[in-house]
């Protein structure tokens, strides 16, 4: 079983996702994008997948998790609210209150050390972490984290 993505050129983009059955056998699921600049996005995404091969993709899959882990072992060491069980790739973290939570994102995204986005998780304000690169690494991480910590411990003695 395989996927291959074709684009069109036409005046609406149509991505039409070819899944190859067993048996030789194809369904086709032609999806519309309105948007150029996403069906771009996309299909940059699909080429990095076919070029990372299934080993590769289960590296990058297996590395975003573990970098994800870290941060929220981090966080939760240093007393911080991590709201979400990580899983996958993304941590979800409170500094206290949706103020305090919210002027530690700005400081961070200030920094430039890292991005972090501002969210709501069931009722909480929170920053969201998501590692996505394959670029990311163990020393980013850490490096990371401690401007997380120190921008954060900054904002509790202010």
């Amino acid at each position: 079983m395989g996927i291959r993505f074709e684009a069109f050129e036409l005046a609406v983009p149509v991505v039409h996702v070819v899944v190859a059955q067993a048996g030789g056998s194809h369904d086709f699921y032609p999806t519309v994008f309105r948007d150029h600049v996403v069906l771009h996005q996309l299909l940059r995404f699909f080429e990095a997948l076919r070029c990372l091969s299934r080993s590769g993709l289960a590296d990058l899959i297996h590395c975003t998790c573990r970098h994800a882990r870290s941060f929220a072992h981090g966080l939760r060491s240093a007393g911080h609210t991590v709201l979400n069980d990580v899983v996958l790739n993304q941590v979800l973290v409170t500094f206290g209150d949706a103020e305090r939570t919210r002027e530690v994102i700005r400081r961070i995204q200030q920094s430039g050390t890292l991005w972090c986005g501002e969210t709501v998780w069931q009722g909480h304000r929170a920053m969201r972490i998501s590692v996505s690169s394959w670029a990311t690494t163990e020393a980013d991480v850490q490096q990371s984290l401690a401007a997380i910590l120190t921008l954060a411990d900054d904002e509790v003695s202010d």
